[in-house]
């Protein structure tokens, strides 16, 4: 989170006035931004940088990051042909394994 948030901070500013974010000028004599996965340009979820506060719009990431990996549990449980309440579980358990994965 500590090299990550400022990158989509940085990302967030240079899309904001009005360049596309191919090239990152910040960190060492620059390096690419589009094409680096730690900026996360691509990633729907870093979109909340580009309208809100750093601290929200990391909140709001991490946390619909979980939501949507719930969603998706429940889905493919459903899909494969885990009904009731087995397909809840799949979703519960994707949440509360969460805290196991590294941000």
């Amino acid at each position: 989170m500590l090299f990550n948030v400022p990158l989509r901070v940085a990302t967030a500013q240079i899309i904001k006035s009005g360049h596309l974010p191919l090239w990152n000028p910040y960190i060492f004599g620059g390096m690419p931004l589009l094409a680096a996965a730690q900026g996360g340009v691509l990633f729907p979820l870093n979109w909340f940088y580009l309208v809100l506060s750093p601290a929200v719009a990391t909140d709001l990431m991490v946390i619909s990051a979980y939501m949507v990996a719930a969603l998706g549990a429940y889905l493919y449980a459903r899909r494969t042909g885990c009904f009731g309440p087995w397909s809840d579980m799949s979703a519960t358990a994707v949440v509360r394994a969460a805290r196991c994965w590294p941000c």
